[in-house]
């Protein structure tokens, strides 16, 4: 009695196993540390005071790791508008999440078309950059 130990099927199983492989190994390797994300708050899209425009944002920010973790909230050097962020630091459980007002200002004659909110969000060895339009009278 002689048996072949490779059908069609058995390769196909074979085939199909490495492919899951592939893609659960991708998968895992993309994981990150944490989401951020800049929202703009329901609302009044900018307010004019004098000469200075504001705009309110909430960044959300989830801990995607396993253990307690700190993040530092900070403004990219260098940006025209001015961020005032009330939680620089905010430390979150394991998958908590938290929503973290801010502020931005400038002078209406220093705004520009398509000028843009830069936040940096750091965690451990893991920082994120995220951009928001900011808005403004014409």
């Amino acid at each position: 009695l002689k048996r072949r130990l490779l059908r069609p099927r058995t390769a196909l199983y074979g085939v199909l196993l490495v492919i899951g492989l592939v893609v659960f190994l991708v998968m895992a390797s993309g994981r990150t540390a944490f989401e951020a994300r800049v929202l703009r708050v329901k609302g009044v899209p900018y307010t004019l005071d004098g000469d200075v425009v504001t705009n309110v944002y909430s960044l959300h920010l989830v801990n995607k790791l396993p253990h307690r973790a700190e993040f530092r909230i900070a403004q990219k050097p260098g940006s025209p508008v001015q961020l005032v962020i009330p939680a620089p630091a905010v430390t979150l459980d394991p998958f908590g999440a938290q929503r973290i007002p801010i502020i931005g200002r400038i002078q209406r004659a220093a705004l520009k078309p398509g000028a843009k909110i830069e936040v940096t969000v750091v965690t451990g060895e893991t920082h994120r950059e995220i951009e928001e339009v900011f808005l403004g009278p014409n």
